[in-house]
């Protein structure tokens, strides 16, 4: 059997120098240039950023507290008259439970469609309905008087509706609100608070 004869493969040099990776030229001044220019605007743009962030931020909270005072000036705007208002039951002096009703009116503006809503004996409310309007810098007194009699009550919790030019309001000895709708309806009922007019007298410290 006879040797095989290997052939060798020519492959000319120019092609594997093609093939060889050259080597890179080194940086030129320009690059490094750009190279610092980029960095400084790198650095530059953050702080900006960072400031421009909490600028905004803070703008957004100078804007949330100029709307609460913007909100609670509008507040004391609508309450100028109705926070100068004020009721209370009293005695007659007397033991006999509270039958008579205090109502004080310290603002510059009359007040109407007076109901006092107060808790009864039985464990419910009733409401009654004053005959007159507040004028200004008054204080009025009030017996109560329920289906023509007159009436009393062991619970000192009173709560009334008013009207001032304003709106409607809601009364309690804890806070002050706009009457709701169904609040603000003018009661249908025989109940009245009938004012003792030998007792007007002129509220102090009236203004408003």
């Amino acid at each position: 059997m006879g040797t095989r004869k290997l052939t060798r493969l020519h492959v000319p040099y120019a092609r594997i120098a093609a093939w060889l990776p050259t080597s890179s030229e080194p940086p030129k001044l320009t690059d490094w240039l750009q190279g610092l220019s980029a960095l400084v605007a790198v650095m530059t743009a953050a702080p900006a950023l960072i400031i421009a962030v909490i600028t905004y931020r803070g703008q957004q909270e100078i804007n949330r507290a100029q709307l609460g005072l913007a909100q609670l000036e509008n507040q004391r705007h609508q309450e100028r008259f109705a926070s100068r208002v004020v009721a209370w039951a009293e005695q007659d002096g007397t033991d006999e439970p509270l039958s008579l009703m205090r109502f004080q009116n310290r603002s510059v503006a009359p007040v109407r469609k007076i109901v006092f809503t107060m808790m009864v004996r039985d464990g419910g409310t009733d409401v009654f309905v004053a005959t007159v309007s507040a004028p200004p810098c008054s204080l009025l007194t009030f017996r109560l008087e329920r289906d023509g009699k007159p009436f009393t009550t062991d619970h000192d919790w009173i709560e009334a509706i008013f009207t001032d030019p304003v709106t409607t309001w809601y009364f309690t000895p804890e806070r002050l609100r706009p009457a709701d709708s169904n609040e603000a309806l003018w009661p249908v009922t025989d109940n009245r608070a009938v004012e003792l007019t030998d007792q007007r007298a002129p509220a102090s410290d009236c203004s408003g």
